[in-house]
């Protein structure tokens, strides 16, 4: 099995809705939850800060390869992180490591990359 074939095995819906793989991921990252930012909009680290799970209400999608994938996201209040997801011996998705970033990089389609209809049923 290849990365494509699981995300479309995993993927319930017409279209390429990123928020699957909080769920159907290993080792999914948690995050700092950053309360006070410096005057350039970057988060300032606290001693111990409160963790939650990276959202993926922003999100792109910058690589595909056989057995592997690299989505950028983070919700509206989230630093953006990188996250790139593995197929296991298991062919089971497992998140391998997760950095800050910006948005940055080629966006690929990931409707058209699985195949799906996004044309209107009318």
């Amino acid at each position: 099995m290849n990365i494509i074939e699981k995300l479309k095995e995993i993927n319930e819906d017409d279209y390429f809705d990123p928020y699957f793989l909080g769920n159907e991921t290993k080792n999914w990252p948690e995050i700092p939850m950053y309360e006070d930012y410096d005057e350039n909009g970057n988060p300032i680290p606290e001693d111990d800060p409160e963790m939650e799970p990276l959202d993926l209400e922003n999100w792109k999608v910058t690589e595909v390869e056989e057995r592997y994938m690299v989505i950028q996201g983070g919700g509206d209040w989230q630093q953006p992180h990188e996250v790139r997801i593995e197929l296991d011996s298991d062919d089971e998705l497992v998140a391998v490591s997760c950095v800050p970033c910006e948005f940055d990089g080629e966006e690929i389609d990931m409707d058209e990359l699985l195949g799906l209809d996004d044309e209107d049923d009318d």
